[in-house]
């Protein structure tokens, strides 16, 4: 049974505990492969971790303890566990849920209660800090800020990227296509990725991290809570929950945190704001972009 301090509930909550650990650098090795060869890490036994960290045996169970279990082989059990409620389908959960008849009131009533809960869960897993540090990294005009989602979160890379561009210059929405290299062309160190992934992170989003990373530029991930080989992998990791009334993932809590975002880069920089948006607004009366009462 786990003992010491609280264990993780989840692979998001080992993250965050492996976070606030003071761990020695052969434990800190440990940590990186849990959590950045997750979810395959849940497979491996201790002394296979220990082989590919390249410690002893003894640094696997004193990492271990210091998150919170007695044995390696429960932490792994428990993030077994976690793994398959998570990466069950829409479609698997949609099953799960075919017995149940709710009212459209009664679905209505859920809906709102899970998300105000995800809403507050959204306050305990991020890190102040880490948010204080990516929205000053964002406010700085030199470079570009790409702003990147699969398809899944293709809404969010537009929710975001739209006002965003509206209070700060050169701002670039990427799409995940084919096309996606040659859009990467004037990529430089300067510059800042700000990625937007849902559960189940798709192949061509890992790579990309990693292409920025590789050219020394800033990364940051808005990601599910249980996606800690993502968020182990950037400088700025947003892990939010994702909990919903129905088959598909919430997205309410990667809204707020959106919001979150604009309101401190205009609380930091109003004129330049401003400045931008009262441009636009001109830019909207030349085009006669409104509709207006007496167009009819």
């Amino acid at each position: 049974m786990p003992h010491g301090r609280s264990p993780a509930a989840d692979a998001a909550d080992l993250y965050r505990l492996v976070r606030q650990a003071s761990l020695t650098p052969a434990e800190r090795r440990v940590a990186d492969v849990v959590l950045a060869d997750y979810p395959q890490s849940a497979l491996l036994s201790a002394q296979e971790v220990a082989a590919k960290a390249r410690v002893s045996a003894s640094s696997v169970s004193r990492f271990t303890a210091k998150v919170g279990y007695e044995t390696f082989g429960e932490l792994r059990d428990h993030l077994r566990e976690h793994l398959r409620a998570r990466l069950e389908s829409p479609g698997g959960r949609l099953r799960m849920g075919a017995a149940r008849t709710p009212t459209a009131s009664d679905a209505l009533a859920e809906a709102v209660e899970i998300d105000i809960d995800n809403l507050r869960r959204t306050l305990e897993l991020v890190n102040g800090e880490v948010f204080d540090q990516l929205v000053l990294r964002l406010s700085r005009p030199e470079g570009r800020v790409y702003v990147a989602a699969s398809k899944k979160a293709r809404i969010l890379a537009e929710y975001l990227a739209i006002p965003l561009n509206q209070i700060r210059r050169s701002v670039v929405t990427l799409r995940m296509d084919d096309a996606l290299p040659d859009r990467l062309l004037d990529m430089t160190a300067r510059d800042v990725l700000l990625a937007l992934e849902p559960r189940r992170a798709t192949r061509m989003l890992v790579r990309l991290i990693d292409q920025f990373k590789q050219a020394g530029a800033t990364v940051g991930v808005i990601t599910d809570e249980s996606m800690p080989a993502v968020l182990a992998r950037v400088d700025y990791p947003i892990p939010v929950p994702i909990r919903s009334a129905s088959a598909f993932d919430s997205y309410t809590a990667y809204m707020s945190i959106i919001n979150a975002i604009l309101a401190a880069l205009i609380a930091r920089a109003p004129a330049r704001a401003k400045s931008r948006i009262d441009r636009l607004e001109q830019l909207n009366l030349a085009f006669s972009t409104w509709y207006e009462a007496e167009d009819d």
